[in-house]
């Protein structure tokens, strides 16, 4: 970000600039960007944007580097006055390399960092009564994805290529040939409307609305769009229980009643509600390079992209 930039966005401005923290030491956030100066650069940044009354938001994945500064961070935002956001949804890399897998918190870290936020878990309530007072949300449609993608978004890459969504990278179609407008009426659509091949524990969910399941998920960690991840299932039926929600039995579930990890998931719930993880005691740790540099594709993801 340059003066010169932000003088355009002020003239110009957008609905919305968002802007990733990855911690709020230089030490913490390079350890993660592996950029030198990336954190003064960053910061310089956020004074332009703020400078010029433009609207700003901040937000950071909570990863195992730096989750012991997200509250920091969170401060940090409170006292410019903007909004912040956390996520510790960590992915596998657009190539199908499931090396950032490496850096993921556990479920257990992730809903009792979720706990810290008294907004999030207000909404957590809502979305769960919600959910449980209404059929299940996947089981009212056929198709594959019930997202946004291809809806009222879509995503483009820089390579001239459309996509249903940013993490979505292996049905992409070219535009330069074409045109936006043909892509998205036949290509993007026609994906959009896939029609789901099979049924599965998630169709039946009752707290999908606590889970971040999605085709792109499924794809990039399972090499199939219609396979629930596991990690995301395990987060959602133990955000639910940790707001005291109800969770209804769908299907063949290792986390509800009678499952193989129900009883864990419950252990789980009640340290989080016990306090026992502690937040403000948690360390990072900054060995993360040779993880993230690391191009292997791990068994489960989707092979097809081994040679990119």
């Amino acid at each position: 970000m340059t003066e010169e930039i932000a003088d355009h966005l002020a003239q110009w401005p957008p609905f919305a600039i968002e802007i990733t923290l990855y911690g709020r030491t230089r030490e913490t956030y390079e350890a993660l960007t592996a950029v030198p100066g990336s954190y003064d650069r960053c910061l310089r940044g956020i004074k332009l944007l703020k400078e010029r009354n433009l609207p700003l938001k901040l937000k950071t994945v909570a990863t195992s580097v730096n989750k012991h500064e997200v509250l920091a961070m969170r401060q940090f935002a409170q006292e410019l006055g903007v909004e912040f956001k956390c996520d510790g949804q960590v992915n596998p890399r657009i190539d199908c390399s499931q090396s950032p897998l490496a850096t993921r918190l556990t479920p257990e870290e992730v809903v009792a960092l979720d706990m810290t936020d008294p907004k999030v878990v207000e909404e957590y309530h809502k979305l769960a009564e919600r959910d449980l007072h209404a059929p299940p949300n996947l089981s009212q449609v056929d198709t594959v994805y019930i997202c946004g993608g291809g809806v009222n978004s879509f995503a483009l890459n820089a390579y001239g290529e459309v996509g249903i969504c940013v993490i979505s990278q292996q049905e992409t179609f070219g535009i330069r040939g074409s045109s936006l407008r043909a892509v998205w009426d036949d290509s993007l659509q026609q994906l959009r409307n896939r029609k789901r091949s099979r049924l599965t524990k998630c169709v039946q969910c009752r707290i999908q609305s606590l889970c971040a399941m999605c085709p792109a998920n499924g794809e990039l960690e399972n090499g199939d769009k219609e396979s629930p991840v596991e990690f995301l299932c395990e987060v959602a039926h133990l955000r639910a229980a940790v707001v005291g929600a109800e969770i209804p039995n769908h299907g063949d579930c290792e986390f509800c009643a009678g499952g193989m990890h129900h009883a864990d998931m419950l252990e789980s719930a009640r340290r989080v509600v016990n306090r026992e993880v502690d937040v403000e005691s948690w360390t990072g740790f900054h060995q993360v390079l040779p993880i993230l540099n690391n191009s292997s594709v791990a068994v489960g993801g989707c092979g097809s992209c081994g040679s990119h």
